[in-house]
């Protein structure tokens, strides 16, 4: 259903977008205007039926009053109120669910004047979390199963977050932070000429950043857009990527439509607030990234014991960047019959102690290297480690046995893995039916 939706609203987009361009407006703020406008009727057409959200442009405000700079367009849920004599309204942060800051065209300086608007939507959000007198509850189980994938650790109580090593303990505070703060997209119909060059001038952008504050991994937007081509945050929700060695990966590209994305982004945050798995579809196809920024934890040369984050680009040629596919098919891990054997006791038992000698026996009779065996489960995102044991990051772990004889699993939670089995089960009949 996803894919459908969004494959409508790019096409409901182009034909918008050439109509504005023949209507022959010259005046800046006006074109500014029916960019917006588009922009919110997109996003109106995104919202699932019988939830209380709205779409509106104009303020954001804290617990004192402190309003942001004007938003083109919210996603807003509750009351807000209307900036008079205006079509405006002022919302309460917390109410504040997604801003878009929209632009024609989106180059370097439009790059760095929505990257400033968004980071101060985000700062108005801080504010109020950090002031917040209600002492309301959070549930952090979504981040705290990101975190697990991530790191491959599972997430301690906030009471022992202490006990991680501070580069572990700062990529978890950054997940939970994308889980309730306002998803902030930068929106350019047009701009930037390819995913490489959308790449480039972001990278440009933050060269001379060096030891200023505000660049961070909490600040970055979850998804910046110039025409065709993404940059989007890999924060968790949803996307993420496991660590490579003691790096994060912060930011990626893609060239699927990027409307696409913003669906998956909303539809995320939605999902944390009322279950509706059946808004994704089948959930068999996946939008193709290629890595751009990884984040790693480093004491300031000049200040010891202050840390901030070192960000390293990784460079794509503009043939390499053209040769990654837009979608892939998602797959369910495939195991071993050892790996298998393991994933079938956590299933059972929800936890395996690693000091089991039974364990080591099972894996070292099996000619494994004990230690590479552990981090070969880990490395599915399906088991983290907590301490001395193993834990699985799964909501609804499932094992099968294929009739071709593979072991595969993943979680089920959503009904993804059967729905992949229906489908394998399918393609396997209709070749065996094929006559020769």
């Amino acid at each position: 259903m996803i894919h459908d939706i969004a494959n409508l609203l790019r096409s409901f987009a182009e034909k918008e977008v050439t109509a504005l361009e023949e209507a022959g407006i010259r005046h800046a703020p006006t074109i500014g205007e029916m960019y917006e406008g588009l922009t919110a009727d997109i996003l109106e057409r995104t919202i699932p039926p019988g939830l209380d959200l709205k779409v509106v442009s104009g303020f954001a405000h804290d617990h004192e009053g402190k309003l942001s700079n004007q938003i083109d367009c919210m996603l807003v849920r509750g009351e807000g109120t209307p900036v008079p004599y205006t079509g405006k309204f002022m919302w309460h942060i917390k109410d504040v669910i997604a801003v878009i800051e929209v632009k024609k065209d989106l180059f370097s300086k439009g790059l760095d004047e929505a990257y400033h608007q968004l980071r101060e939507v985000l700062e108005t959000h801080s504010s109020w979390i950090q002031n917040d007198k209600g002492g309301g509850k959070y549930d952090v189980t979504p981040s705290r199963r990101a975190f697990s994938e991530v790191t491959g650790i599972v997430a301690p109580s906030y009471a022992k977050l202490s006990s991680l090593s501070p580069d572990i303990e700062h990529i978890f505070h950054a997940i939970v932070g994308d889980q309730f703060a306002p998803i902030r997209i930068a929106f350019g119909y047009g701009g930037f000429n390819s995913e490489y060059g959308l790449r480039k001038g972001f990278v440009k952008f933050l060269e001379d950043k060096t030891f200023q504050l505000g660049y961070g991994p909490q600040a970055f937007p979850q998804q910046i857009v110039a025409g065709g081509a993404s940059l989007v945050k890999f924060s968790g929700h949803p996307y993420r990527a496991a660590m490579n060695d003691d790096k994060m990966l912060l930011l990626a590209s893609s060239a699927a439509n990027p409307l696409l994305i913003m669906l998956e982004l909303i539809w995320t945050r939605l999902s944390y607030i009322q279950v509706m798995p059946e808004l994704f579809g089948d959930d068999l196809q996946m939008e193709g990234f290629s890595p751009l920024l990884w984040a790693k934890l480093a004491e300031h040369p000049q200040n010891p014991c202050q840390y901030g984050w070192m960000l390293t680009a990784e460079n794509y040629s503009k043939k390499a960047l053209e040769e990654v596919p837009t979608f892939t098919d998602w797959e369910p891990n495939v195991l071993t019959q050892e790996q298998f054997t393991i994933m079938n006791k956590l299933c059972r038992n929800e936890t395996i102690d690693l000091a089991e000698p039974e364990l080591r026996k099972f894996i070292t009779d099996a000619g494994l290297e004990f230690d590479a065996f552990v981090d070969s489960l880990i490395e599915t995102r399906l088991v983290a480690r907590n301490g001395g044991t193993l834990e699985l990051t799964t909501v609804e772990c499932a094992c099968v046995t294929l009739p071709d004889g593979r072991h595969v699993a993943a979680d089920n939670n959503t009904g993804r893995l059967s729905r992949w089995i229906d489908r394998f089960m399918r393609r396997r009949e209709d070749h065996t039916t094929q006559p020769e």
